[in-house]
């Protein structure tokens, strides 16, 4: 019998049960905030891009005047006499993939400005992207640090590659998760918001479709590959030739400091030449290796357009970077054993940072993270 200040003996039993219902507890709430993260960023880059003014980026006053434009037709004008299929060209406007200018002019009817629609735009880019990284497995803090870079090198300033992106990451998810009429779909619907994602998706969807109907000898896969860069190059290197505005837009742009053999694409190189080696592990043939290698094969001719093309840079930039978000999502599944992953993780932490360093504090190419990171000034504040 207890006396008056005494408390009852806690036995191991009640210890154990208070302590699993903490634990379920906690569990819960890491689930919810585990699953509120995207909507969390989502919602924070919806209000950082609508406090965005024109000179926020390269390309941010570009796509303002894209959003006026667009929100000003009507959708048979767009798949009528402005269609030249994939591009919807309009007088004074460069032109834009019909996937997303029918995005545009959906938003529009809302009644949104180019301000808002551009923010509800990559807001919906970055949570789907980060949603979908949180799904394959990607720890927090590296999900942060790629949607950070990818923020600033296509949300802030390549919007219609942020967003093809995200849908195209979207897609490899499903199909990854055996969806694959959805996935297929979601890869198809990519290429209407940005032409270039043909650069992964072509590779990509050939080396699925033949590995998994096809036992193929790793010279025969390799052979595939090179086949394929040759083609993807021969096709590139006609742009001068074609009649396209776009494509013609691109070739005038010439030459980038960042294309050709760099540092980065130096640890580029170093970085896909160990993945193929811990692929190469003989104790983990599953499910997850065999993926992972597809999209390892995929991203190789993306960075031997970036080492190759100079003459032709931005098509080089835009499809390394596409095919690293794709690689550096896929790279957190099991598809080899951690040990084996040690010098390919190495070489993805030194690439990461390196890029990080040049777009955020070398060369700042938005305001997104200013402050802290240094402010971007906009050529017409260069004097340019």
């Amino acid at each position: 019998m207890l006396t008056l200040g005494q408390r009852p003996k806690m036995t191991r039993a009640v210890a154990l049960e208070n302590s699993s219902q903490r634990s379920v507890f906690m569990l819960k709430e890491r689930t919810i905030f585990h699953r509120a993260f995207p909507i969390i960023i989502a919602l924070f880059v919806y209000l950082r891009m609508r406090t965005a003014d024109y000179g926020f980026s390269y390309d941010y006053g570009a796509y303002l005047r894209i959003m006026d434009v667009l929100s000003g037709l009507s959708f048979s004008e767009m798949l009528g006499e402005y269609l030249t299929f994939p591009y919807i060209y309009t007088q004074g406007l460069i032109p834009v993939e019909i996937g997303f200018g029918l995005l545009v002019k959906t938003i529009s009817l809302t009644g949104a400005s180019p301000q808002a629609t551009i923010a509800i735009i990559a807001a919906f880019s970055v949570g789907l992207r980060m949603q979908v990284m949180q799904s394959l497995g990607m720890p927090p803090y590296w999900n942060i640090l790629i949607n950070v870079l990818a923020i600033t090198l296509m949300e802030a300033n390549a919007l219609r590659l942020g967003l093809s992106v995200s849908v195209l990451l979207l897609g490899l998810r499903n199909i990854y998760w055996r969806r694959h009429y959805v996935g297929f779909l979601a890869i198809a619907l990519s290429v209407t918001f940005h032409f270039q994602a043909v650069l992964f998706c072509v590779p990509f969807t050939i080396l699925y479709i033949i590995t998994k109907n096809v036992k193929l000898a790793k010279a025969r896969l390799v052979g595939l590959v090179i086949f394929i860069t040759v083609v993807e190059l021969f096709a590139i290197k006609l742009i001068p030739f074609l009649a396209v505005d776009k494509l013609q837009d691109y070739a005038a742009r010439g030459s980038s400091n960042s294309a050709g053999l760099s540092i980065t694409s130096g640890i580029a190189l170093f970085l896909f030449g160990s993945t193929v080696a811990a692929l190469q592990f003989k104790g983990l043939k599953n499910v997850d290796s065999n993926f992972f290698s597809i999209i390892t094969a995929a991203s190789l001719p993306s960075l031997i357009l970036l080492i190759t093309l100079t003459e032709v840079a931005v098509l080089g930039d835009r499809a390394w970077q596409l095919a690293f978000i794709m690689f550096a999502a896929f790279f957190f599944i099991n598809w080899s054993e951690t040990r084996s992953k040690l010098v390919p993780m190495l070489f993805l932490i030194t690439l990461t940072t390196i890029i990080l360093i040049n777009v955020l504090l070398r060369f700042p190419l938005s305001n997104f993270f200013s402050p802290p990171v240094p402010h971007f000034i906009p050529y017409v504040e260069q004097g340019r």
